[in-house]
């Protein structure tokens, strides 16, 4: 944990192949063939939900799952409530690493959240190490050795020297803004002059919308074949003499089919 939180560098691979016991305590890795790195905005990601979970907050699970979504659509009150599960999932039962971060993939994949590659391949890290740490010793509680790290590691994001260098980022972040906000204005605004800005437009259930129309045009098609079949022979369909109750057999035949061709559409409308 030392080294994703610190050093931001891990071993992407630590099954009991590649761990190896040293003296004074010391642990020793080999075959470094899978080797993971972590951006410093990603490490903050992963400390708020380690420390979520460490003081059982699901407030600090909620927000680190809405940035991961990329935009996806998520019913927050429903995230909210499984975060809340999840958390008390965990309270009853013994609380370790690799069984958190399982349900907490469960739960990102029930609710269709893709998590960034760069976090699968660390949470599979994560599970495989803790796996490795409770086949040595199943009373370990690495939930609780976690939390004076984690504490450690918040403190030094708040050090002058942390914030100094925040700050210097985001200033050079907003100079190169600046530098390039001429250029992008004046890009937009030759494209607005010649009329070509794009715009993407998502319709969700389109399906269902193209089956409905489709649907609707076959029944209007119908309609306007019958109605011109209709009109088209009724002048000689009147001047039949053929009798049905005593009144005239093609008339009364075509009000009936009308009347029946009504209800049907009153039917399908209520749908």
């Amino acid at each position: 944990m030392r080294m994703v939180l610190e050093h931001r560098v891990y071993h992407a691979d630590p099954h009991p192949g590649n761990v190896m016991a040293l003296s004074d305590n010391r642990v020793g890795f080999i075959d470094f063939g899978m080797v993971g790195q972590l951006s410093q905005r990603r490490r903050n990601q992963l400390l708020r939900v380690l420390q979520a979970i460490a003081e059982r907050q699901s407030d600090g699970i909620v927000n680190t799952l809405i940035a991961w979504s990329d935009g996806h659509q998520l019913d927050v009150l429903d995230l909210e409530l499984a975060a809340q599960n999840f958390l008390d999932k965990q309270a009853s039962a013994t609380l370790t690493l690799g069984k958190a971060l399982t349900d907490l993939l469960v739960m990102a994949r029930e609710h269709q959240l893709a998590l960034p590659p760069d976090l699968v391949l660390l949470f599979k890290a994560l599970i495989t190490a803790d796996g490795v740490l409770h086949r040595l010793d199943p009373q370990f509680d690495i939930i609780a050795t976690l939390k004076p790290m984690l504490q450690q590691v918040m403190l030094q994001r708040h050090t002058p020297e942390a914030l100094r260098e925040r700050m210097l980022a985001l200033g050079a972040e907003a100079l190169d803004a600046g530098d390039e906000l001429p250029q992008t204005v004046r890009l937009l605004l030759k494209r607005l002059k010649h009329g070509r800005i794009g715009a993407d437009i998502s319709v969700n259930n389109i399906g269902d919308l193209s089956k409905s129309l489709e649907r609707a045009a076959v029944t209007l098609a119908i309609a306007i074949v019958t109605a011109a079949f209709a009109l088209g022979l009724a002048p000689y369909l009147m001047q039949s003499t053929l009798r049905l109750w005593g009144l005239p057999l093609f008339p009364t035949l075509g009000g009936l089919l009308c009347l029946a061709g009504v209800v049907l559409l009153l039917l399908r409308l209520r749908r």
